[in-house]
Formats: C-alpha cells, sequence, structure tokens
C-alpha cells in the first residue's frame, strides 16, 4: 500500500502507481522493498520513510523505474509515469500489440 493509504491521508489513482513500484522490485529482486521482518510497525514505519535497498547488480533501467515510482511523493509518481512507454525499462515492449 501506498504511504497516503497507511496515514489515512486523501489520495486518488495515483496510489497504483505506488504499488506498481513495488511490484516491479518484487519481480526484479525476489522480495519486498521495505521489508523488515512480519509486517508490523517496522515495516510499516519504513514504507512510509524509508527508501527501499537496491541489490547490487540490479538493471540500472529497473532501478530506475522503481526509483521513480516508490519516490513518496505522489507528485512525483505522475512524473514518473507521463512517458512510461518511453521509459528505457519498457524499451522492448510493443505497445501497440498490447
Amino acid at each position: 500500500m501506498a504511504p497516503e493509504i497507511l496515514l489515512e491521508k486523501p489520495y486518488n489513482t495515483a496510489v497504483d502507481w505506488f504499488s506498481t513500484g513495488v511490484v516491479i522490485y518484487e519481480m526484479a529482486t525476489g522480495r519486498y522493498p521495505f521489508y523488515i521482518g512480519d509486517l508490523d510497525d517496522t515495516t510499516i514505519e519504513a514504507l512510509i520513510n524509508a527508501d527501499p535497498a537496491f541489490p547490487k547488480g540490479l538493471d540500472l533501467q529497473a532501478k530506475s523505474i522503481i526509483e521513480g515510482l516508490l519516490n513518496k511523493s505522489p507528485e512525483s509518481w505522475q512524473v514518473a509515469v507521463d512517458n512510461i512507454r518511453a521509459h528505457l525499462f519498457f524499451m522492448e515492449i510493443n505497445w501497440t500489440d498490447i
């Protein structure tokens, strides 16, 4: 969940982009980006305040898209997705076929 949801702040569909960043991170690394232990207050605190740690060797395009989507500012999510189809991470996707 995006920090806004956990903090019970107003939010809109932009929170889905944060979740997309979580899913891409999990697919690229095999783990949750803010994992501290069991889902408890420590993990929730990390999700709200911490930046994710990136493993060495992570593809630079994957890291770039994840950083944009996991930024804690909803305004930055829009910047990250304005041209998401043009991001190098998706360069091999044929959007017309999709």
